[in-house]
């Protein structure tokens, strides 16, 4: 949370519950000295790169989000065209950016936001009893979303109650097309990931695409394939989905499998005509994916049973980092030298 305050720049909840206060001469100290903050822990970092590397192991965000948030967060460090300090943090970073605790620290919770949040609730645990008592109390649930954007008709699709989503469609006026502000996953997006093959039809038969993606073009078939769930997959192959579609950074589903882990989902992508070659635009393989997560036995498959092409799929990425480097970052020292052994050869 930012302030207007001479001398706070911002207070900040951790997830243990642990409060932060960051003073404005620490930032500025900070800045000084080429360090980047962390909107989500508030802790700095060496560069982007030490934010970017510390996003992805403690906030397992993937390579190409957590490159981006550090690329949109240089923007605080940038001096402002008549000198002071540095500029207002983006608004993302206000809207809650994906950290932990509230929005409003130290302030009371109001009715309206009492009843939003029941609503939510309500939504999320499939008890469409409450919910309308709570429309009838004022709750507007094509409005109320929490912080991160989530609405109730989202928390509904994430928890598979099709009659909670019924009726915030036909009775409430929600769009089944409704998005959440933070990434753009919609009702579908969140059924996928969940597993609820039932909800994935019926927003289906509402009107919506499958192969429709958030904001940065992540859909369905991605997600569902990283949460290994392996009925929606097969659901939404059978329903005509595009299994090859890349999301804006050019990864596939199954690199997101390998970063996961998950190798008998690795294979059964495989099969299912996804190419587990591809290479995306930062020349991440999926042996880039599988070092970063330490994930052993998938890279073997990869590089004993698939084969992929040392030169190609374990070159420098655009950071200059290759698997092993990646690997061997992160403390991963088997893994980096098995990785070494196949550039070497």
């Amino acid at each position: 949370m930012l302030l207007a305050n001479p001398l706070l720049r911002s207070v900040e909840v951790q997830r243990n519950g642990l409060v932060v206060f960051l003073s404005v001469r620490r930032v500025e100290e900070a800045a000084s000295r080429g360090e980047i903050l962390c909107i989500d822990c508030a802790r700095f970092f060496r560069g982007a790169r030490g934010l970017r590397w510390h996003r992805m192991t403690m906030h397992e965000e993937s390579y190409e989000d957590a490159r981006e948030a550090g690329e949109r967060q240089l923007v605080v460090y940038q001096e402002p065209p008549h000198g002071g300090g540095p500029h207002t943090m983006p608004d993302y970073a206000e809207s809650g950016g994906g950290g932990e605790g509230g929005e409003t620290v130290g302030s009371d919770v109001t009715p309206v936001e009492l009843v939003e949040k029941r609503g939510q609730s309500a939504a999320k645990e499939g008890n469409l009893e409450l919910l309308k008592q709570l429309i009838d109390e004022g709750l507007e649930p094509a409005r109320a979303a929490d912080r991160f954007g989530c609405t109730c008709l989202l928390w509904a699709a994430g928890g598979g109650h099709i009659h909670i989503c019924a009726y915030l469609i036909d009775h409430c006026g929600v769009p089944w097309s409704q998005r959440q502000h933070k990434d753009g996953r919609t009702a579908l997006h969140w059924a996928a990931r969940n597993g609820h093959v039932a909800a994935c039809a019926f927003f289906k038969s509402r009107g919506a695409d499958l192969d429709d993606g958030t904001f940065n073009g992540t859909t369905a078939f991605h997600w569902a394939a990283s949460k290994s769930q392996r009925e929606v997959c097969a659901w939404l192959i059978h329903e005509g989905a595009d299994v090859s579609r890349l999301n804006k950074y050019g990864c596939n589903a199954i690199q997101w499998v390998a970063q996961s882990g998950d190798l008998g989902m690795c294979r059964w992508l495989m099969e299912k005509g996804v190419d587990v070659g591809l290479v995306n635009r930062n020349n991440h393989s999926c042996l880039h994916k599988a070092a970063i997560k330490n994930r052993m036995e998938v890279c073997r498959w990869l590089l004993e049973e698939v084969k992929l092409t040392p030169h190609i799929h374990m070159a420098a990425d655009s950071d200059g980092q290759r698997p092993s480097t990646m690997a061997q970052a992160q403390g991963f020292y088997d893994l980096a030298r098995y990785l070494r052994s196949f550039e070497d050869s």
